[in-house]
């Protein structure tokens, strides 16, 4: 199991040094990626030169959200697996379950349904950037789109 610390010698928006002295952990969890599994910790800092910082500012570590994100004790990576297992591979949660647990990643079925909606909720948060890419097509051709999807065509079926 690896640890991933806060960053030493991190500073404030004004350039003024960080300390975690006095200041507790505001995140500490074991996280299970694909890969292996971390303890991350998360320390919130506080300014050392009050005179320069505004008083009792605290400051909190964002990286560890790079990793997992709150309330979650699996990492991104395992979100997106599930997403594309379940997406593109059309594979039943239970069937995810085992591909998991074989890659020695701890998870039941409804971890993962509960993931999959986590999935779709980031997913949801890319709209924005499908939504110009989308414009960008139905201007392409002539601002006529019969479906949209996202989903691969099968080519069983008749295709407009």
């Amino acid at each position: 199991m690896s640890n991933l610390h806060g960053r030493a010698g991190a500073v404030s928006p004004r350039g003024e040094p960080l300390s975690s002295e006095g200041c507790a952990v505001h995140s500490a969890k074991n996280v299970q990626t694909l890969d292996e599994e971390f303890y991350v910790v998360a320390y919130s800092r506080r300014c050392r030169n009050s005179v320069m910082c505004q008083l009792r500012q605290h400051y909190y570590a964002a990286g560890h959200l790079k990793i997992s994100l709150p309330y979650n004790t699996y990492g991104l990576d395992v979100v997106v697996f599930i997403g594309i297992q379940q997406e593109r591979e059309h594979k039943q949660f239970t069937e995810i379950q085992a591909l998991l647990n074989g890659r020695w990643v701890a998870i039941n079925a409804q971890s993962v349904g509960w993931l999959y909606r986590l999935f779709l909720a980031l997913m949801e948060g890319t709209w924005p950037q499908r939504r110009e890419r989308l414009a960008g097509a139905a201007g392409k051709y002539g601002n006529l789109i019969l479906m949209a999807d996202g989903l691969q065509p099968d080519w069983e079926s008749l295709q407009l």
